[in-house]
């Protein structure tokens, strides 16, 4: 029973990171962004549970629980933090890249779902388990993964909504001026030797426009 579930789980990991590759690829001409840390994270996966990794297997099941939890509290927060004038412009002015963005989003959740709910079943893959994390029971993995995204969420909401989130909403007023709203959707503050260095994606829209809006400063 071992192997034919390793080697269905395997496969469709594998499809899946390749099918990632080209959205990634896809999705990057429009918003100039390309990260392909899902897309490598879930090939390497598949290739050592193909392998017959019990460890790998065990790893990437309790990670998939976490990631689903952060995933989803993050979701629920893009909902409801975006003007609905907002979500109504994405669907309208840029309708391929939204219904595309939502489709993979959702599709990946449903597989991450029942390649965690299908690993589960293999025996004795609770005996491979290697490390403090890897030993945490699925759900305490998923509920870990709720609270990291609330934890990082307190640190950088308040960002948002304070004088670094004015700031990105004021550059990028420069680029289209008055008459247009602005809404910020992305914010990633760093700190090293040099100082702060702040990257923000800020959303602009009115009746005819949508754009997304990268800004970076030092501070």
């Amino acid at each position: 029973m071992e192997k034919p579930i390793l080697r269905r789980v395997g496969l469709i990991l594998l499809a899946t990171s390749l099918a990632s590759f080209a959205w990634t690829i896809w999705s990057g001409r429009n918003t100039h962004h390309y990260d392909f840390s899902t897309d490598v994270s879930l090939l390497v996966a598949a290739i050592a549970i193909l392998r017959g990794s019990l460890t790998v297997a065990n790893w990437t099941r309790r990670l998939g629980a976490f990631s689903l939890g952060g995933a989803g509290a993050l979701a629920v927060y893009w909902v409801f933090n975006q003007p609905m004038a907002l979500l109504w412009a994405r669907f309208r002015l840029d309708t391929e890249q939204t219904i595309g963005s939502l489709a993979y989003a959702t599709l990946l959740a449903a597989i991450i779902a029942w390649a965690v709910r299908e690993l589960s079943r293999v025996p004795g893959i609770t005996d491979a388990a290697t490390g403090s994390f890897s030993a945490i029971p699925t759900r305490w993995a998923f509920i870990g993964g709720i609270a990291f995204a609330l934890a990082i969420g307190a640190v950088v909401l308040p960002m948002g909504y304070g004088e670094t989130g004015a700031k990105g909403l004021q550059l990028a007023s420069l680029k289209f001026g008055p008459g247009v709203n602005y809404h910020l959707s992305g914010l990633d503050v760093r700190y090293d030797a040099d100082g702060k260095h702040v990257a923000a994606t800020v959303d602009a829209w009115n009746d005819t426009l949508f754009v997304e809006v990268p800004v970076r400063w030092d501070e």
